[in-house]
Order: structure tokens, then C-alpha cells, then sequence
């Protein structure tokens, strides 16, 4: 079984990768590029982790369509 220290190394590495993935997906990586620096086989693998940070980036952008369409 592993030990308390393995268990947070392993917890605070995906912790990184997760904020280091999400933020260059929001940011508008392109999630090729991403899929390649994470080394995943596919892209889908990619955007099925974390697609979270492509859906808030379209939310975004629609509340900016909203508030551009609304000043017409």
C-alpha cells in the first residue's frame, strides 16, 4: 500500500496537470497541441478530462454575443 507522501505527490501531480490543462484549453489552446504536450494517444482522450474548461470558454463567449447583440 502506498504511503500518506506517495498518495499527496500523486494527488498534488494531477492537481497540477489538471491546472496547467484547463487553463491552456480556456486560454484557447488548441487541443491538439494540448493532447500532444500531455502525450495522450488521442485528442478525445484530452477533451473528454477536460472539456469542463472548453465548456465555460463557449459560456463566455455567448455572454459576449448576448451583450454585443443586446447593445444593437
Amino acid at each position: 500500500m502506498p504511503n500518506r507522501i506517495t498518495i499527496i505527490s500523486i494527488v498534488s501531480q494531477n492537481n497540477t496537470n489538471h491546472t496547467y490543462t484547463s487553463n491552456l484549453l480556456s486560454n484557447g489552446a488548441a487541443p491538439k497541441d494540448v493532447q500532444e504536450l500531455l502525450g495522450h494517444s488521442d485528442v478525445s482522450t484530452t477533451m473528454n478530462i477536460y472539456a469542463h474548461a472548453t465548456r465555460e470558454a463557449k459560456r463566455t463567449s455567448a455572454r459576449l454575443l448576448d451583450k454585443v447583440v443586446g447593445d444593437n
